[in-house]
């Protein structure tokens, strides 16, 4: 039997989906189920719990009111401003205000309501940062603001945006807990109402106070530093020869002692399958870290440690007097080797790496059967195949190498100088004083190529002339040279010209560069003293860094002030399209050219 409204007549099929209709439809008092995690509201609870599944969360069990991943917020109502204006700020814009967390797929946002609760802000980050990050971050951070009328005294909320209020001019990479920790620090000393309204300072609005700091977590595709992953591969959990390294029992880990941690167990586990004893070394692995700090000067804590990466194997095999070769799993009992000790002596010592993460391999033979080559992923029965073969692989010269971090572009011949002998340059020598610039006239004969049915060619475009023009002291003056009819010739002579402006340029510029040659030449003088000193005492690895660098950087430096940068008015769509080929004849034929792009 259906069942009908009876304020807007809609056919509905139960009794209880008829009161469920007139309840959030009709019901003046009704405001609906709201998500206290993004603000929407919905007309049933099934709608809620639904949407809850995205947005990530959860429905208190027999309550009407969702919350988030931990209740960190206090009621309104206890809040302790007693100003009525202020509260109903607070009131109108509370979901932006209260502390929440929403994982997205590519950009994590994170809101804290700040209440002089800066410990608990560090706290917060760190549950967040072990519990609900899986990958490094790129971090960017903004303030929401109460802000008062400078004429009417009205308050207003000014939401948190990375669009316009944001306290670092570019994102800044977390690699590990540590560096999240110096962010929180550096944020907290800064004065985060004026820094926020300097953006607008002609705005009529005045600050008040902060109510929250928002933060935008970009994920990448690189593993954290700090903490062990959540998981690793099921093969690898069944491997009684493979000592994961991720719990003590029924507690987990939120270091990165991984590294100290197996060789504790190295060192002192004579178990031929899974045991307690990791339990019973902490004071083992406490030591082998604290050795590791005193050999490198280092002050970090266990907790704030951000790991043994793989080119600190080196200094790992020294001080402990091992031999460490490193696998990584690729499959069911099928692995290979991504680092080999070439140490002749020493206790050997056999990692599996996942992400950041190392674990303990007990039995290499019950590891794995399988060596796969890393370069070509041929795969050999044994591990000296393995070796063998990467010696010869077709693959194993790398043609180009890309870092997995930011780019940065790469160093001037000044900060190579400067880093390189400490010699501080001028200013005004960085930066190259002179230039030339040319430009070219053509005439237009009737072209002699046939047409084609969709095309007709009416002229030939011939060089006829070439201007030139540039700031060097005696040639200032604009120099045009007329073609006899060859254009080989005519650029013959543009290029000679050029090279003449080249080498004028280059002797200017040398006599302000005596100076800093000089220093260069002495630099380069007391190294050969030195290694000529080193060698009359046999010593091994004697210096840091050789003559032969510094007579690089004089001669890189001599290279960079000999090369005239060449403008042209629209030369690259016209000018260089007409001479081209002239050009490129002449320039393959000349000496003192060391390239030339075609």
């Amino acid at each position: 039997m259906p069942y009908f409204c009876q304020f807007c007549n809609k056919k509905l099929a139960t009794l209880f989906s008829l009161r469920r209709h007139t309840a959030s439809f009709h019901d003046p008092k009704f405001t609906g189920f709201k998500c206290t995690l993004c603000c929407k509201s919905f007309t049933t609870r099934s709608y809620l719990r639904r949407h809850s599944i995205k947005c990530g969360a959860k429905i208190q069990r027999g309550g009407n009111l969702p919350l988030g991943d931990k209740q960190i917020d206090p009621k309104l109502a206890d809040f302790p401003n007693t100003d009525v204006n202020i509260r109903k700020v607070y009131k109108d814009n509370w979901g932006a205000i209260r502390t929440y967390f929403k994982c997205r797929q590519i950009v994590d946002i994170f809101n804290f309501r700040l209440v002089n609760q800066k410990e608990d802000l560090k706290n917060t980050l760190t549950d967040l940062w072990v519990n609900k990050l899986s990958s490094q971050v790129k971090l960017q951070a903004s303030v929401g603001l109460i802000l008062q009328h400078r004429v009417t005294h009205q308050y207003r909320f000014y939401h948190s945006s990375s669009n316009n209020t944001n306290l670092f001019q570019s994102p800044v990479t977390v690699r590990s807990l540590g560096d999240l920790m110096e962010i929180v620090d550096l944020i907290l000393e800064m004065d985060l109402g004026t820094k926020s309204m300097n953006v607008r300072p002609d705005s009529s609005w005045s600050f008040h106070s902060v109510t929250n700091i928002s933060f935008s977590l970009t994920k990448t595709n690189f593993p954290k530093y700090g903490a062990p992953p959540k998981s690793i591969p099921s093969h690898l959990r069944r491997l009684k020869s493979v000592r994961t390294l991720l719990t003590n029992g029924s507690r987990r880990y939120n270091d990165n002692l991984c590294f100290f941690r197996a060789l504790a167990l190295k060192q002192n586990c004579t178990c031929s399958h899974r045991c307690f004893c990791l339990s019973r070394i902490k004071s083992v692995v406490l030591s082998l870290f604290d050795t590791y700090m005193k050999s490198i000067d280092g002050n970090s804590s266990p907790h704030t440690f951000t790991g043994v990466m793989l080119d600190d194997l080196v200094l790992m095999e020294e001080i402990f007097d091992l031999k460490i070769t490193v696998y990584k799993s690729t499959g069911p009992l099928k692995a290979k080797i991504i680092r080999q000790s070439y140490k002749k002596s020493g206790n050997e010592l056999n990692l599996c790496a996942f992400h950041n993460h190392f674990m303990l391999i007990q039995s290499i033979s019950d590891f794995t059967k399988c060596f796969q080559c890393p370069l070509c992923s041929a795969t050999f029965r044994t591990k000296s195949s393995s070796l063998r073969h990467k010696l010869s692989c077709a693959k194993q010269r790398t043609k180009y190498s890309y870092g997995k971090d930011n780019f940065f572009p790469p160093p001037s011949i000044f900060e190579e100088i400067e880093s390189f002998t400490h010699i501080q340059i001028p200013e005004d020598l960085k930066f190259y004083p002179f230039r030339a610039t040319f430009d070219i006239e053509c005439y237009l004969p009737k072209s002699k190529a046939k047409d084609t049915a969709k095309l007709s060619f009416e002229s030939d475009h011939v060089l006829m002339s070439i201007s030139i023009c540039s700031n060097i002291p005696g040639f200032e003056s604009p120099f045009c040279m007329v073609s006899g009819g060859d254009p080989d010739e005519l650029v013959s002579k543009f290029v000679t010209y050029l090279e003449i402006l080249s080498e004028t340029a280059y002797s200017i510029c040398l006599q302000k560069l005596q100076p800093l040659m000089d220093q260069l030449e002495q630099c380069k003088q007391q190294q050969i003293s030195v290694e000529n000193d080193f060698k009359s005492r046999n010593w091994s690895n004697p210096i840091t860094y050789s003559n032969r660098s510094i007579q690089s950087i004089i001669e890189k430096l001599k290279s960079h002030f000999m090369e005239l940068p060449v403008i042209s008015f629209n030369g690259q769509k016209y000018d260089l399209n007409v001479m081209r080929a002239p050009l490129i004849r002449h320039l393959m034929n000349q000496d003192k050219i060391q390239y030339t792009i075609k």
